[in-house]
């Protein structure tokens, strides 16, 4: 699902402004959103859009395995991304409801046993809800969401941390959604059940919550950083910052990643003897970047992209 499609009109419904912090509240809805249940045991079997899902090692008909499930929210592709494209993302929080009322699992403890922490990783992939375990898409374990051991039998998980992974989405330009799985799958009887959402109770369909602060809107930086000329964007080997000396004789320039730290900077940059900063981009993780340029006569930025 490609992010560049209208959806105005229903992100800007969520979304809260202020003077500098802004937040963004992603609902999903049964209308939009995707689901499917997938398991080791039955391996051929498909299980669209339940009403809750859950990360497992269980058993089916004596054999232990793993149960996974994929899901997919709406974002709202252009609104939320165009938005969030302008944003420095400070952090982003998932809320899951623990489901008392599912009938999987032991009825009444859906975060049941000993060895039941889960894991959220970002689906890289297309997929239906129609999907079986032998159809699985692929997913990236280079970043995770991880929901730690329950501290008790009907636990709710409010405060789940998928920055990494939503700047990854982003980055991507993709939204094929995330998986949770049981971070082991061997041993039953383990499990994490949630109201999916296509929950009947709107109140605990999961929610993601993302914190950021304003940052330049394109037409701004391309009036601010008309001096500043930074490529190829995006990048994946090389990434070089020319800089007309028109700014100023004395610079400091640095490299931010998404979250506002400083991966790279240059201290006293001296245009009288180097217009260009070059930057090994092998070295840095996939996503989002900006470079800032800081003078005596102005404070510019340009956004990036490491692929």
């Amino acid at each position: 699902m490609n992010f560049k499609i209208a959806f105005t009109s229903l992100l800007l419904a969520m979304y809260c402004y202020s003077t500098s912090a802004q937040t963004i509240i992603i609902r999903a809805s049964p209308a939009s959103a995707q689901e499917a249940v997938v398991s080791s045991v039955y391996s051929t079997t498909a299980g669209p859009n339940p009403v809750d899902f859950f990360g497992a090692a269980w058993t089916g008909g004596g054999t232990p395995g793993g149960w996974r499930t994929f899901f997919r929210f709406d974002f709202g592709t252009e609104a939320t991304f165009s938005i969030l494209g302008g944003l420095v993302i400070d952090s982003a929080f998932m809320k899951l409801w623990a489901d008392t009322t599912s009938s999987w699992g032991y009825v009444g403890t859906p975060t049941f046993g000993s060895n039941n922490a889960c894991v959220l990783y970002r689906v890289t992939s297309n997929w239906d809800s129609m999907m079986t375990w032998l159809s699985m898409p692929t997913y990236s374990t280079t970043h995770q969401g991880l929901l730690p051991q329950s501290t008790s039998l009907k636990q709710n998980y409010l405060h789940i941390n998928i920055t990494d992974l939503l700047v990854d989405m982003i980055a991507s330009g993709q939204n094929y959604g995330f998986v949770i799985k049981s971070v082991q799958e061997t041993t039953p009887y383990n499990s994490m059940i949630f109201h999916s959402s296509h929950s009947l109770d709107s109140n605990v369909r999961p929610v993601i919550v993302v914190y950021g602060h304003a940052s330049l809107k394109v037409n701004d930086v391309e009036t601010k950083a008309s001096n500043i000329l930074v490529t190829p964007n995006p990048a994946s080997s090389a990434l070089t910052v020319n800089i007309k000396k028109a700014i100023d004789e004395m610079l400091f320039i640095s490299l931010i990643d998404a979250q506002g730290r400083v991966v790279a900077n240059t201290n006293n940059f001296d245009l009288s003897t180097n217009a260009t900063w070059n930057i090994d981009a092998t070295q840095l993780p996939k996503g989002i970047y900006y470079v800032r340029v800081n003078s005596s006569l102005q404070n510019t930025s340009r956004q990036v992209v490491v692929n």
